[in-house]
Order: structure tokens, then sequence, then C-alpha cells
């Protein structure tokens, strides 16, 4: 299926993007499983476009959502996410944005344990400010 593919893309650009678009093409259709994929040429900007949906039920495709892919010389793909505004953070971004936060409270806490542990003996409040000053309450 590869060669056809690519022998295919060739109608519309040369034969090494037609490549990295069937690379592309194969990736979405075989290892991320989305439906619904197909291709067209775009002569505007002279380039294989390809839509897809991740459900089976999904929503049709998004004309404020675009994914643009830059394929490495080792095969990797890198898919960046391009919307019209702002859009809401992924699952996975919110839980490497958690992650991130405990790693910074650990460190706080590692850095200034022994203060912590004295004023927590002497019955003191203490608060950490942000640019890692130590202040002590009363």
């Amino acid at each position: 299926m590869n060669k056809a593919l690519i022998s295919e893309f060739t109608k519309y650009v040369d034969k090494k993007e037609a490549f990295i678009t069937s690379q592309v093409y194969l990736e979405i259709c075989e290892l991320k499983r989305y439906f619904d994929v197909t291709y067209s040429f775009n002569a505007a900007l002279n380039k294989i476009t390809i839509s897809a949906k991740k459900d089976k039920s999904g929503p049709a495709v998004s004309q404020d959502t675009v994914f643009l892919v830059i394929v490495h010389s080792d095969s990797t793909c890198v898919y960046y996410q391009l919307t019209s505004g702002l859009s809401k953070p992924t699952d996975a971004t919110a839980k490497h944005l958690k992650e991130n936060k405990q790693e910074k409270l650990d460190g706080d806490i590692r850095k200034n344990r022994e203060l912590i542990q004295h004023a927590a003996l002497l019955g003191v409040n203490v608060t950490l400010k942000q640019n890692q000053k130590k202040e002590t309450k009363k």
C-alpha cells in the first residue's frame, strides 16, 4: 500500500514530499488509529492536507484546529496543534503541569526542611515566598 500511496501523492508533489506525506498518513491510520482519514491537495499551499477524526462517532473536521506535523530524518513525527484563539489544555498537559507543581513544592520543602522542622517545634508559622526567600511570622 505504501508504494501505491506514494505514487498517488506524486501526482501532486515531488517524490520526497510524497514519501513524507505517506509516512504521516500511515502513522495516522495505523499507529494513531484515527477514523475517516482522507487527503486532498491544497493548491494555495502546494501541499497535501490530511483530515481525520479521533473517534468513529466524533465531530466532523474542525476549521478552528490544524495539526502541523514535522517529520524528523529518523522518521519521528512531532505533532503541533494550532488553534484559532485559546484552547483548553489536554489531560496530558494538565497532568504535566500538576506534576511540575508537585516537584517544585517537594523541592521547596526539601530545601527548607530544617527551617520548617525548627518552626514546627517552636509552634511558629512559616511562610516561604516564591522567590525562595525565607520569612518567619509570629
